[in-house]
């Protein structure tokens, strides 16, 4: 009974680990005298008693107004309560907006901080371009082989009800790579000083194979503006469709070449890397074939990767390399991809030997080249005496003597069966108590919520948040999992920051691959603990 309360506290606290309290924006900078909405939403929980901060210097135009969502996705069932305010500021500056309260289980929790940024309008306001596509690079500098990306990016002030790419810039200076896009808001943006609706109409992960200053060509859009009905119906006009067409500026990324590298093990990998290996067994014969796999991941481009992991030994010969299609993991901050290697060798001499699998790449970062080297032995014996050893246990084939069964032929008294056939009917007796006892705590505990072993990941994101933020020394009270993501992607390198970016790829990787398990998780919080800040 004791561990039956007890698995249902742990259900309960591990269901309130999933309620949060976010403050939301749809514009970060906002032009003087121009308006914007705050969203303050409270998920997977009912609030009371909701209570706004002081919008103070900005003033309230409309609000708060009450949105309710409820979603069911893969038998998960999710919701939400927003409390809208749309706001307007008429002074210019870096102004904060304190975290609202609400009240939950008769428990008061506050939402995170928002700041916003009101800048002046041009007074020539009127006379800039209404649509404007910009392409840009993340980088101005990079080596070959080393990822960057291009972005284009839509900023209007009118309606647009198509847009598509009419040209195309040349790309054979660079592997490519299409960034997935489903996920992509329309944001308010101050450019130059004027308003824009903005959106990322493409993202494009480029790999340069060729060095110099390389010119990446103007993008020619094609759109149609957004034009009410003449006649004041409110209604598209399919015969007066204003269509434009809007080219890109042109860009230049310089690449170097790599340093000179006297090891004949680089494997052609330019970026953040990682290696497993998985190890066959220990024991083989002179006649087995043995099968290592070698799983590669990070965000360099792996077509063309040389494959000498393992290196040739006069005990072995590498008959085959299997390479495996890459995965992609993630595409945010940057494309992130995994790839198997499956190597097949054939032993040619017994012993005891080790097998040391070795993967030599550059990181830009540090400018230079690492290597991560893994290790284990095996045991090759001559053919025929492994399955000696493993046989040496078993018993001899033979006749055995087959002892005669007594209990069957004893008298009522003495037979096991009597008191068998007993003990069914006391049995039922006490199993159909047991039922209802467990129905009837069933009925008492209703209220109580299904776990979903889904939220120990958002348990092991907030801890993440939590140590994030303990490196960091910040005084927000709430931070989430995403905005402590974006902060380590900004960081300089570090012993730290990379051991918690080491962190964030392995926990993608296994996120999106979909091997998280108990143990697996329980292994990530372990490592969050080990850091020592």
């Amino acid at each position: 009974m004791r561990i039956h309360k007890l698995l249902l506290l742990f259900f309960w606290v591990t269901d309130l680990c999933a309620q949060r309290f976010e403050a939301q924006t749809d514009a970060k900078t906002v032009l003087q005298g121009s308006s914007f909405q705050v969203t303050f939403n409270l998920y997977n929980a009912e609030g009371q008693y909701f209570q706004a901060s002081d919008f103070s210097p900005f003033q309230i135009l409309s609000g708060p107004a009450r949105s309710m969502q409820t979603s069911i996705v893969n038998g998960r069932r999710s919701s939400s309560q927003g409390y809208v305010y749309e706001l307007i500021c008429n002074k210019v500056g870096r102004f904060r907006i304190a975290p609202a309260r609400v009240r939950v289980q008769g428990k008061e929790i506050q939402s995170n901080e928002l700041w916003i940024e009101v800048v002046k309008a041009e007074e020539q306001g009127s006379s800039g371009k209404d649509i404007l596509i910009i392409a840009s690079l993340d980088k101005s500098k990079v080596v070959v082989g080393e990822q960057c990306l291009l972005t284009y990016k839509l900023y209007t002030k009118v309606a647009i009800e198509n847009i598509e790419a009419a040209s195309r810039p040349v790309m054979d200076a660079f592997h490519e790579m299409n960034v997935n896009m489903l996920n992509n808001p329309v944001t308010r943006e101050i450019y130059k000083g004027q308003e824009y609706m903005t959106k990322v109409l493409s993202k494009i992960a480029l790999f340069p194979i060729k060095t110099g200053v390389i010119s990446i060509e103007p993008v020619v859009y094609r759109l149609v503006r957004g034009q009410d009905d003449p006649f004041g119906f409110g209604m598209p006009s399919f015969f007066r469709q204003q269509i434009e067409t809007v080219s890109t500026n042109s860009l230049e990324l310089q690449v170097e070449n790599l340093p000179v590298i006297a090891d004949e093990q680089f494997s052609g990998a330019v970026g953040e890397m990682d290696m497993k290996v998985i190890p066959p067994g220990h024991r083989f014969s002179l006649n087995d074939a043995i099968h290592i796999q070698v799983q590669i991941r990070g965000n360099a481009h792996f077509n063309g990767l040389a494959e000498n992991f393992i290196r040739m030994d006069t005990a072995f010969e590498i008959t085959d390399i299997k390479k495996g299609n890459p995965i992609k993991i993630t595409d945010e901050p940057e494309i992130l991809q995994s790839c198997d290697y499956d190597y097949l060798l054939i032993p040619k001499k017994p012993g005891t030997f080790i097998i040391r699998p070795e993967f030599v790449y550059f990181d830009p970062r540090s400018k230079s080249y690492k290597t991560i080297r893994d290790s284990f032995s095996i045991t090759i014996v001559e053919s025929g005496l492994l399955n000696v050893a493993q046989s040496s246990n078993s018993p001899e084939p033979g006749l055995m003597d087959i002892p005669k069964t007594t209990w069957i032929y004893a008298p009522l008294y003495k037979n096991i069966l009597t008191y068998v056939f007993l003990l069914i009917p006391i049995s039922l007796f006490f199993l159909g108590h047991y039922r209802l006892y467990i129905q009837r705590n069933q009925k008492e505990n209703m209220d109580i919520r299904v776990f979903d072993p889904k939220d120990a990941q958002e348990v092991l994101e907030m801890k993440f948040s939590q140590k994030m933020k303990q490196y960091l020394k910040l005084d927000a009270e709430q931070i989430t999992f995403t905005e402590m993501r974006a902060k380590l992607m900004s960081l300089e390198p570090g012993p730290e920051v990379d051991a918690f970016k080491n962190w964030l790829k392995e926990y993608d990787y296994l996120k999106y691959s979909g091997h998280l398990n108990p143990a697996v998780l329980e292994t990530l919080e372990q490592k969050l603990d080990s850091f020592l800040l």
